[in-house]
């Protein structure tokens, strides 16, 4: 099947279950017929070509199914020669069918930020995933088709990336504080009781025992918790798993959200956390530089990196490029 895609355009990436590849717009594609009957019906010309050459070369006529077992041993009889074979049925399999997914203007992969190492096929993120990160995606793939040349492309999609950048170095002000931590806060549905996570270490596990701390621990105990949390800056030198703040308590009472704040993250020199009635402020107790490094590592992988080994200059300087590609 690549071979005939090879004959007739370019296979851009050969895959498991799969061939994207580009085609002549003047390659034949769809076709609509009209039965006796009058009933209408398409087919994809490709999809048809591939299949039809790919059962006539790789079907296999010798698929055998059980279609009767071996008699049941008598009593004395000797075990290693049984009482005569199973009979099976002979018949052609192909299992392989192709299906037409697209066409697509463009396919946009992004690079790896490691030196020798090729193309991640990873052609968007899936959940899990940052918000900041997927809405970032959405909007600079669409990008890449802008302009009439390599430059005015890569000048779109570095100004959607300044955009979100520019959310990051101004620590959000434009946006309310739900409005921010919609935008950097992960969510992690515990699978198992908090008993069972005993002595291991992660955000999520992180955020249920804080979790307890000021719900209790009966509300906590059990699997199905839905945690999530934003990373916060202190204390310095921590694992990122210890600092993982529940986004629960920037919107409980402000004497509790003071409290546990100075317990987690500790007394460190320029961490207000509200005085009086004031509750805290979550750009207070936010990782800027984490989550900046996260937004920069697919900011790399997607603009810089591939804009780079195309010969251009760092379409997004305020993220460096890698020693290696210097």
């Amino acid at each position: 099947a690549n071979q005939l895609i090879m004959g007739v355009g370019r296979t851009l990436e050969l895959d498991t279950d799969g061939i994207w590849c580009a085609l002549p717009s003047s390659f034949p594609e769809n076709f609509k017929f009209k039965s006796a009957a009058g009933k209408t019906f398409s087919l994809s010309f490709p999809c048809c070509v591939l299949n039809v050459m790919v059962a006539a070369f790789s079907t296999n006529d010798q698929y055998l199914t059980l279609s009767e077992p071996p008699p049941p041993l008598l009593p004395g009889m000797d075990p290693s020669k049984g009482n005569g074979p199973a009979q099976y049925k002979k018949t052609s399999e192909m299992s392989i069918e192709f299906e037409v997914d697209g066409p697509y203007k463009a396919m946009i992969l992004p690079a790896s930020k490691e030196e020798g190492k090729m193309i991640k096929k990873r052609y968007a993120v899936a959940g899990g995933e940052l918000k900041l990160i997927k809405v970032f995606q959405a909007e600079v793939f669409s990008s890449f088709l802008a302009g009439n040349s390599l430059k005015d492309c890569y000048d779109s999609v570095a100004a959607v990336a300044n955009r979100w950048l520019d959310l990051l170095d101004t620590r959000g002000e434009d946006l309310t504080n739900e409005e921010l931590i919609e935008f950097l806060s992960e969510a992690t549905t515990m699978s198992k009781s908090m008993e069972e996570y005993a002595g291991r270490k992660s955000c999520a596990i992180t955020t249920a025992r804080r979790l307890g701390c000021f719900l209790g621990a009966a509300r906590v105990k059990d699997k199905g918790l839905n945690c999530k949390y934003v990373v916060a800056r202190e204390p310095k030198g921590a694992p990122t798993s210890e600092r993982a703040v529940p986004v629960s308590i920037f919107s409980t009472d402000s004497a509790v959200s003071r409290r546990w704040i100075r317990t987690w993250c500790g007394p460190a020199a320029g961490l207000t956390v509200g005085d009086g009635d004031a509750g805290v402020d979550p750009r207070d107790v936010i990782d800027w530089a984490y989550y900046r490094e996260r937004l920069g590592g697919a900011i790399l992988k997607i603009i810089s990196i591939p804009a780079a080994v195309q010969g251009l200059p760092n379409p997004t300087p305020r993220i460096p490029f890698p020693e290696w590609l210097q």
